[in-house]
């Protein structure tokens, strides 16, 4: 290869960087939730994801706790049901031949809580117990 080729190839390399970056979330436990960005360079970046510094397998098998989505410079982890164990940092780190580049999100997942009426007397025992009941589903 020329010289001159081989500089053409590396001019055509850009290193990744986010167009859109990740941003923060928050979600109710049993909601869905995506984390998205988008991310461009040449040629195109592979990208890992990673929570709270430890990066997260590949989904498999029936209790696949996330999916993993590219479309052109869109990249995503989608999760079905977000439990309070999905709460964290969460990084998008894009790598080429030419670079890397990173974002980072914060997902905060509330958890269920029993409600209950203060005002409930003994007569309404019934009615108050089938009250804590449906506010807790």
């Amino acid at each position: 290869m020329s010289t001159d080729a081989l500089l053409s190839a590396r001019q055509v390399q850009t290193a990744p960087h986010f167009v859109e970056r990740l941003s923060a979330r928050a979600a109710a436990e049993g909601s869905a939730v995506t984390l998205s960005a988008d991310v461009v360079g040449v040629p195109t970046p592979t990208v890992l994801w990673s929570k709270d510094g430890q990066q997260l397998a590949p989904p498999a098998g029936a209790e696949k706790r996330y999916h993993v989505d590219v479309e052109g410079s869109r990249v995503s982890l989608r999760f079905e049901r977000v439990t309070p164990a999905d709460a964290g940092w969460y990084q998008c780190t894009a790598m080429n031949a030419a670079g890397s580049a990173t974002s980072r999100a914060k997902l905060t997942v509330q958890a269920h809580t029993i409600r209950t009426l203060s005002h409930c007397h003994r007569h309404q025992h019934f009615y108050c117990d089938v009250y804590k009941i449906l506010q807790f589903i």
